[in-house]
């Protein structure tokens, strides 16, 4: 009891409690993400670095699913399976352009300084896309200000968007070490941590 009650004290520790509290749904819900996240592995192993790219939007809308579903934890509902299917469509869509399409610039090799300018674009999206994901899922608001919100909070808690970031390698590389294996457990895991650690932030800087 004692380390659940320290557990409860973070973001962090109240993400892995509301993990492994309901951990066939977020199976489940890996399972889905690593499904939709095939084509574009199989794409980037045969080179087809493009194709590979254009084949992550499914990835991002399983991310999304799992975001939602995991928002209802944080105010201690119950999520229901069709949660995960109740990603938001066009904001997704969005989220997916602002980093596909500069990625996709960067392999037609341009001039340094466009490249420089793409690369910046790219951190910048990938600082804001934890949040992009979580805050439709936490707050009413529409998509101008999902952008707005997410990269306010992205400024104002850099550690914590470069966490978030950091995170996503250190789940990458064992996935890798373990030649895939971890899959299985790791995305929903990330999604909670990112959807704790965002309702902590709005918490942190609310009036």
């Amino acid at each position: 009891m004692k380390i659940l009650t320290t557990l409860y004290e973070t973001p962090i520790g109240r993400a892995i409690v509301a993990y492994f509290a309901d951990l066939p749904r977020w199976t489940v819900a890996n399972t889905l993400f690593t499904l939709a996240l095939v084509p574009s592995l199989l794409a980037f192993y045969l080179d087809d670095f493009l194709l590979a790219i254009l084949l992550t939007f499914p990835a991002f809308f399983a991310l999304s699913g799992q975001c939602h579903a995991l928002a209802k934890t944080v105010e201690s509902r119950a999520p229901r399976w069709q949660d995960l299917f109740h990603a938001k469509l066009l904001l997704t869509i969005t989220l997916w352009c602002a980093l596909a399409l500069p990625m996709t610039a960067l392999l037609f090799n341009p001039a340094p300084i466009f490249f420089g300018i793409l690369c910046v674009v790219v951190v910048l999206v990938l600082l804001v896309a934890p949040f992009v994901l979580c805050l439709p899922h936490l707050l009413p608001i529409g998509i101008r200000l999902v952008w707005r919100n997410a990269l306010v909070l992205a400024i104002h808690f850099p550690i914590v968007a470069l966490g978030l970031l950091v995170l996503v390698a250190i789940f990458a590389a064992v996935t890798i070490a373990t030649r895939g294996a971890l899959i299985i457990a790791l995305p929903a895991l990330w999604s909670s941590i990112t959807v704790f650690s965002t309702h902590q932030l709005l918490h942190d800087s609310a009036p």
